[in-house]
């Protein structure tokens, strides 16, 4: 054990500051959990007391949730760790965390596989994978999305995981029916890779065309069980994606339809809308700058790549498009090149670091190629000390001021976008269920009812058969509403005037400002 430690010293310190990153304050930053992380949980929770969803469907393999069809995997995970700790904020996003370091610990492996095969010299490639490490690590990107319950987080860890795995399967193939298995996950993890995978297998099966026939050839009956079985677990959640209501969430978020949930022509409007939400994930703009739209995309004032590492970036795709011969080089440009498809379909925010996240262990190798590429062409012993010395600096300069950003400024800037203030609301409401006869609580911020059952610990069962029947959720019409004797009314400074003499407190946002006013009549 001892001589293991001491061996792997640098990617044991790496992974426990990547531990630390993700962990500090897990609970309360970001500074509540979003309604679909509310959503997650109460489903988990109902799926792990009662075997189904919060709509009573036994066992589902998608979610209606909110209408939007979630995937399974991340619900039956945290179904588990629900059972462990109880419905809580830790329980809900642990899962996301413990995913995003497996992700960690597999880009070391996969940087670590394909250093000897792309064009890095040799005195080099034992700094490719501690380097891509380190990048990743240290990721705004990535640990942003580490931290709450997002799904592509959790599929962003199967494609890297399979991805590696089918790597290492080209000289071993038992290693390919588990590089299938992960792949398969991502499916019933998200919906991205139902659009990335199928091109990105293509990719991968061209490029190790020659070897996979070689091994074909001679475990043809191993490799025919594995594809029979692979197809067959794939067929529950394509079904289950494109038939029924399911179906219908490609109608409401992607530009495949128009306004009225009409099919679009495949005309020169179409292209155009394709071809610019894919080109403004290659802006600089993209990775060096902040969100002003969405914070729960991303910060305020830091883009998702430090300077230093965009800067690799850019170096890697020219090295890598000189390369192309190379089919290490061809795989790592053409991931990321591909995983930026998914996100282009999307009918909102552009560009979105979100479902373009299968992009990041590509760009993130691009990045170490790049760096590494420009240090060894330095010839010069002190010139090569001081950029390096420079870029060291600005890199932890810059790494220091996001990280201060996230931990400190953001959980107060970002607090409407996470729909801070509800589980103030719903405690609050719990407190007067004795002294009312109905508690209104406002729609105006979204989905209030999950939110309720999920911080008043609701047990389902009751829920299912009306426990909540003095509850109801809606708009506040203020001026008919505060004529009903003795209701609870919850909802927005917009609905409620703060002044209002029918109101017994205010729950403010941390910055201060109302988010919540509270009214009994």
């Amino acid at each position: 054990m001892v001589k293991v430690i001491k061996k792997n010293w640098l990617i044991i310190l790496i992974l426990v500051v990547a531990a630390f990153i993700r962990l500090y304050k897990l609970s309360v930053i970001p500074s509540s959990l979003d309604w679909d992380e509310v959503a997650i949980g109460w489903n988990a929770k109902t799926i792990f007391h009662t075997r189904r969803d919060e709509f009573g469907k036994l066992l589902p393999l998608t979610f209606q949730s909110f209408g939007d069809f979630k995937a399974p995997f991340l619900i039956y995970l945290t179904t588990l760790f629900v059972g462990l700790f109880g419905l809580s904020e830790l329980a809900v996003r642990l899962p996301s965390v413990l995913s995003s370091l497996v992700t960690i610990i597999t880009v070391y492996l996969l940087a670590k596989e394909i250093s000897t095969k792309l064009n890095i010299q040799k005195r080099y490639q034992t700094l490719f994978p501690y380097l891509s490490t380190i990048l990743i690590t240290l990721s705004p990107w990535h640990y942003f999305f580490s931290r709450p319950a997002f799904e592509p987080n959790i599929a962003l860890m199967w494609i890297t995981l399979g991805t590696y795995l089918f790597i290492k399967g080209i000289s071993s193939y038992k290693f390919i029916p588990l590089s299938g298995l992960a792949f398969l996950a991502s499916l019933y993890t998200y919906h991205s890779p139902k659009l990335f995978l199928p091109p990105f297998l293509l990719i991968l099966f061209t490029l190790f065309f020659k070897p996979l026939m070689s091994q074909f050839k001679k475990h043809s009956k191993f490799y025919f069980i594995t594809i029979v079985i692979l197809i067959a677990s794939s067929l529950p959640i394509i079904y289950a994606t494109f038939s029924g209501s399911a179906s219908s969430r490609a109608t409401t978020t992607t530009i495949l339809y128009d306004d009225q949930n009409n099919p679009r022509n495949l005309d020169v409007s179409f292209i155009k809308d394709l071809s610019s939400n894919y080109l403004t994930h290659l802006t600089p703009q993209f990775y060096l700058k902040g969100t002003h739209s969405n914070y729960r995309l991303g910060l305020k004032n830091s883009g998702i790549m430090t300077y230093a590492q965009w800067l690799g970036l850019i170096s890697g795709i020219t090295l890598l498009l000189f390369s192309w011969k190379n089919k290490y080089a061809k795989l790592i440009l053409l991931w990321f090149l591909l995983a930026i498809f998914p996100s282009t379909l999307g009918k909102d925010i552009m560009p979105n670091n979100l479902r373009s996240l299968n992009m990041l262990p590509a760009a993130t190798l691009t990045s170490a190629y790049g760096l590494i590429f420009i240090f060894s062409k330095l010839k010069n012993i002190k010139l090569k000390s001081v950029i390096a010395l420079l870029l060291i600096v600005f890199y932890s300069f810059q790494t220091t001021t996001t990280l201060k950003e996230y931990f400190i400024d953001f959980p107060v800037y970002s607090a409407p976008d996470w729909q801070y203030g509800y589980q103030q609301a719903v405690d609050l409401a719990s407190q007067y269920e004795d002294e009312v006869d109905k508690i209104t609580i406002t729609t105006h911020y979204g989905e209030p009812h999950v939110f309720t059952y999920f911080y008043q610990k609701r047990d389902p069962q009751s829920v299912f058969w009306g426990g909540l029947i003095n509850y109801r959720f809606r708009s506040i019409n203020w001026e008919q509403d505060k004529n009903m004797k003795k209701n609870l009314f919850i909802g927005s400074p917009d609905e409620i005037p703060i002044n209002d003499s029918h109101i017994i407190n205010i729950i403010y946002y941390p910055d201060k400002t109302p988010a919540f006013v509270v009214a009994k009549t």
